[in-house]
């Protein structure tokens, strides 16, 4: 759904400012159009209220590490008998809170023993 937002503007906006915001907003999809009245601007914001959200539902962050293949839930619970939670996140390269994460997770689901990590 295609939706419209005006702005007057008087003549003391700098035209360059308005300018790099036109190019900024075109860059996710916005276009500004800005009508010059005797006196006062107009500028004109056009966008796609469903494409702008598909651009947000992108994947950002530091992707997962896979570890699945190379352990399995029983493993990281023998390595709790005998290791701190610190030395296992080290030897996974996984931070602690992932760790604990991860675990929690197995924990809720109620996974076996042989399922992957």
């Amino acid at each position: 759904m295609q939706e419209q937002i005006r702005l007057y503007l008087n003549e003391q906006n700098y035209k360059e400012d308005l300018e790099h915001l036109q190019e900024v907003l075109a860059d996710v999809g916005i276009n500004l159009s800005i009508e010059n009245k005797t006196g006062y601007s107009i500028a004109s914001f056009d966008f796609d209220r469903a494409l702008i959200k598909e651009r947000q539902n992108r994947s950002a962050g530091r992707k997962r590490l896979d570890v699945k293949e190379l352990y399995t839930y029983g493993d990281i619970l023998k390595m709790r008998e005998k290791m701190t939670t610190s030395e296992i996140a080290k030897s996974l390269n996984l931070s602690r809170t992932t760790l604990y994460r991860r675990m929690k997770e197995h924990e809720e689901k109620g996974s076996k023993e042989s399922d992957l990590f």
